[in-house]
């Protein structure tokens, strides 16, 4: 883990250094005279980002490690704040490491939708349609196939059932019998990242990962490992 005297460690640590939003020059989120299906929310970097119409070549890495490192797991009801990056990352260790990048990006549409409970979730059908059509978004920018490894299912139930053990008041019995179902990983949830430390192991998680031969879109020119970010317009989000 990161220890605070490397919260911005330079690239000769091996360590992505973090972003300011780009003033420089303009990239184009629109299609000229194609239109859009629904709002747009302006992202961290300051591009802009349709929920409802999603495109692979608006996905920027650097987005989705701040969104989720500033998202907390579970509503908010845990005893320490838990980002989501950092459950990410964990997942990303506990699956196959053939699925790991899988596993990294396994929650991105939360980046854009936000992080809501899953019994929630089953409430909503809309909101499962709309954060699936994220994935296939995300899937495509980075070279994944569109549906989920059995691994990084299994490592998501891992990582929760030790989230919830770890963090959460006594759990209720009808939960806890699942729970209970469940191994446990045997990460170590405590003590959690802090937002920045989440975003940093979320990124140098990543670029671990892009360097890998299996990672094959890496090559796929600058900025698809994060370097390069979208302007926003001037007239701000809707």
């Amino acid at each position: 883990m990161l220890t605070p005297d490397r919260l911005r460690p330079g690239p000769e640590a091996g360590r992505p250094m973090l972003p300011t939003p780009s003033r420089g020059k303009l990239q184009m989120n629109e299609m000229a005279g194609s239109p859009r299906v629904g709002g747009w929310i302006q992202t961290f970097l300051g591009g802009r980002f349709y929920p409802l119409d999603p495109r692979p070549d608006e996905v920027f890495i650097m987005d989705i490690a701040h969104a989720l490192s500033n998202l907390c797991r579970y509503g908010g009801h845990v005893r320490s704040f838990l980002s989501v990056a950092q459950h990410s990352v964990y997942v990303s260790r506990e699956c196959d490491p053939r699925d790991a990048l899988w596993g990294l990006l396994h929650d991105a549409g939360e980046a854009y939708l936000v992080d809501v409970p899953s019994p929630l979730k089953r409430s909503f059908p809309e909101y499962g349609a709309w954060e699936a059509k994220i994935m296939v978004a995300v899937c495509s920018r980075f070279g994944l196939p569109r549906e989920m490894p059995p691994s990084v299912k299994r490592a998501d139930d891992a990582v929760l059932a030790a989230e919830a053990n770890a963090l959460m008041s006594p759990l209720d019995p009808s939960w806890k019998h699942r729970i209970d179902t469940i191994e446990p990983s045997a990460l170590p949830v405590v003590p959690c990242w802090s937002p920045r430390v989440a975003e940093l192991e979320f990124m140098a998680r990543f670029h671990e990962l892009s360097r890998l031969p299996s990672a094959k879109w890496a090559a796929r020119g600058p900025g698809v490992a994060g370097g390069d970010r979208p302007a926003a317009k001037a007239e701000g989000s809707e």
